[in-house]
């Protein structure tokens, strides 16, 4: 989708975003759901792997995307469904290039993260930890809210 859009067309770019947006937002939560039910041992530890590298990423300034997206990649293979490994996918691609457009636009850094968004992932990590399906569902959606927010109305990072 992004590849289609002219360059430097904002309105395109944030129509994209708030596609795949929409589309995680139906998505992620239920990903989340399912994998505080079906979790692994295994899959915790990639979960947490990722937190740990987004974080030390966070800490010294370097780009974290790919913990952030790694992150959710290993929520969606916790579900034991790889259709949902394959959708999270097919978003990354174009998610990722939308906001990092989006923060050059909005002349943010794309090495800054905000504090929030790791609390929030370590928040669904703990849920599917302990198993509550339904806060994971909950905290994830709002996440994904929150997300679409930092993105679009402030220009802070996802």
């Amino acid at each position: 989708e992004i590849a289609s859009c002219l360059v430097g067309s904002e309105m395109c770019i944030r129509d994209s975003i708030l596609e795949g947006l929409e589309l995680r937002m139906v998505i992620e939560p239920e990903c989340a759901y399912l994998a505080a039910l079906r979790r692994s041992a295994d899959d915790l530890r990639e979960m947490d792997r990722m937190l740990t590298g987004y974080e030390e990423a966070d800490a010294s300034g370097a780009i974290a995307h790919h913990h952030d997206y790694g992150f959710h990649r290993a929520i969606a293979a916790a579900t034991s469904n790889q259709r949902f490994v394959q959708v999270l996918k097919s978003l990354e691609y174009d998610v990722s290039h939308a906001v990092n457009v989006m923060r050059h636009l909005v002349h943010s850094e794309p090495w800054k993260r905000t504090r929030a968004a790791i609390d929030e992932h370590r928040h669904i990590y703990r849920l599917i930890q302990d198993q509550d399906a339904d806060g994971a569902r909950n905290v994830m959606r709002a996440h994904i809210e929150k997300a679409k927010s930092r993105m679009l109305n402030s220009g802070s990072e996802h």
